[in-house]
Order: structure tokens, then C-alpha cells, then sequence
């Protein structure tokens, strides 16, 4: 999966509180997997004032991400050959997601 940078088109959050971004300032750092509008985040104020800490680019953290699969990959281990009915009609779905997710992420 490529993450490829968005650069900011305006002065508003581009993405919902909490959401975990990758962002890269005005002075070239970068903070991965920040919670978005998060106090004390390095992805908490997306004003743009022109100093060195604006945020200028963002993209999806591959933290979260794998976060989804290891809890995927963990909950079917969990349940292993005692899976319950509800879960065993979604198993063979969740096991070919997170295949193509961490296909995806390699």
C-alpha cells in the first residue's frame, strides 16, 4: 500500500478528531501516527499561520492499519477451532481481508 503524502488545500482539518495521520511540517519533521486534533498531538492545530510548525502534509498512518490487522489476526487465533457460529459465517471474509491488507502493507 502506498502512502503517499496530501498536500493541505486549506486552513480546515482535513480528516475527523482521533483519526491517526502521518504529519509533516513546514520545516520538514515529521510525526507519525498523531491523533488528529488531539491535545498535546504533534497533529493537534492544523491552523496555517506560516511559521515553521504549520502542518503542510498529511497521509494515513500505517500504524493503524496494522492495528486492524494484528486485531483481526488476534481475534481469530482467539477463538481458534472453538469459534462461535456468528463469527465462523464471517471468518473465511476477515481471514481474505486481512491477507490483502497485509499483502498490501509488505
Amino acid at each position: 500500500m502506498r502512502r503517499e503524502w496530501i498536500e493541505r488545500a486549506g486552513p480546515l482539518m482535513p480528516v475527523a478528531v482521533g483519526v491517526l495521520v502521518d504529519v509533516r511540517y513546514r520545516n520538514g519533521d515529521v510525526y507519525e501516527a498523531q491523533p488528529a486534533g488531539v491535545e498535546g498531538s504533534g497533529a493537534e492545530d492544523w491552523s496555517l499561520t506560516g511559521d515553521p510548525f504549520d502542518i503542510v502534509a498529511y497521509r494515513a498512518a500505517a500504524s493503524a492499519e496494522w492495528r486492524l490487522l494484528a486485531a483481526a489476526t488476534n481475534l481469530l487465533a482467539k477463538f481458534g477451532g472453538d469459534t462461535p457460529d456468528w463469527l465462523r459465517s464471517e471468518a473465511g471474509e476477515l481471514e481474505r481481508a486481512a491477507a490483502a491488507l497485509r499483502a498490501e502493507l509488505e
